[in-house]
């Protein structure tokens, strides 16, 4: 076998090598001096307390929200509190919460809701911005005298919006809800988008006619 020469390698760039380290090098340059993008950060403080209280309110014990369908309402815990040192029931419209044997909550609901057999939908989470905790309930409205109606068949017949959470406390305005406003415009603009199309439908065959002027 013949042995091969020895041969010897020209490493430089070829021509379109030099291009293309160019632009790389330009690509890490804008890249460079583009805007660093921030990860969005957690709502913590009046912020949060917006969003955990749409459609209702802030009180000393508790935040509460609403929709067309079910209530959510984040209770105040002490720093540090665990799920399992809570406890909370809810029979015949009063609802119960009590931590570690104390008593927190123990009133009776403004409105009925649909009581459920096995357990309540509820989380303990941190509370952002605060050292207190708070437990997340969520419950599902029924329209006064239909409780055997479902939520689903609830929003059929109608949308009840809540004033308040519990009897005694303090109640909101529940025409300037945002979400009801909401709601208002966009009927609004669907009756009158109904009306205009039925005005387009009465006239589309009338023949024009020439009014005298003299």
């Amino acid at each position: 076998m013949e042995e091969e020469d020895d041969m010897e390698y020209d490493d430089s760039e070829e021509p379109g090598d030099q291009g293309h380290s160019a632009r790389v090098e330009e690509l890490n340059e804008e890249a460079a001096q583009r805007p660093s993008v921030e990860p969005p950060q957690p709502l913590k403080g009046k912020e949060l307390e917006e969003k955990l209280s749409r459609n209702g309110a802030v009180t000393d014990s508790y935040i509460w929200s609403q929709n067309k369908k079910e209530v959510v309402i984040n209770f105040f815990l002490p720093p540090g509190t665990k799920a399992k040192e809570v406890s909370i029931t809810l029979k015949s419209q009063r609802l119960k919460l009590s931590r570690q044997g104390q008593t927190i909550i123990d009133k009776e609901l403004a409105f009925p809701v649909h009581e459920v057999d096995e357990d309540l939908d509820w989380e303990v989470k941190d509370f952002t911005g605060d050292t207190r905790r708070l437990l997340s309930l969520t419950v599902l409205k029924a329209l006064p005298h239909t409780k055997h109606l479902t939520a689903f068949q609830v929003e059929e017949a109608g949308v009840f919006w809540w004033k308040g959470v519990f009897k005694g406390d303090p109640e909101i305005d529940t025409t300037q809800i945002p979400d009801r406003q909401s709601a208002r415009t966009v009927a609004n603009r669907k009756a009158w988008e109904e009306a205009h199309e039925k005005f387009r439908e009465l006239v589309k065959n009338i023949e024009p006619t020439e009014v005298p002027t003299d």
